[in-house]
């Protein structure tokens, strides 16, 4: 299982600011304190999910954040949280290719050329 529960009493920090970030977490129940350099607060509570940036930045932590009450939580390592985004990325990526594999006026194009028109793409969404 790739996910690990875990449980935090009140007042217990689950992340502290300026660390190297270990895992990615969802929280089961409960709410967290998230307080920024800054000093601002926010709260997340059940269902969020927190921890991410680190991990994606590979960066040191920008909050520490602390349970506020007994916050249970699933946490996932920065290896398979890495791995799990990459595969994600990839499976769009190929998706994308797909798409564009399609279009007739890009049929005469190699894969070399259709991954970069793949890499100059950006999404839009509009409303009707």
């Amino acid at each position: 299982n790739a996910m690990q529960k875990q449980t935090y009493a009140s007042g217990e920090v689950i992340i502290e600011v300026d660390t190297k970030g270990d895992y990615f977490y969802v929280i089961e129940s409960g709410s967290i304190r998230i307080i920024r350099r800054d000093l601002s607060e926010l709260s997340l509570s059940s269902g969020a999910a927190f921890g991410e940036l680190a991990l994606l930045y590979n960066c040191p932590r920008n909050a520490t954040c602390q349970a506020d009450g007994e916050v249970v939580v699933w946490r996932l390592d920065r290896k398979t949280f890495q791995h799990m985004m990459a595969k994600k990325s990839k499976d769009k990526y190929d998706e994308v290719l797909q798409v564009l594999k399609k279009v007739p006026f890009l049929s005469s194009l190699g894969e070399k050329e259709l991954m970069k028109v793949a890499n100059g793409l950006n999404k839009k969404e509009f409303k009707e």
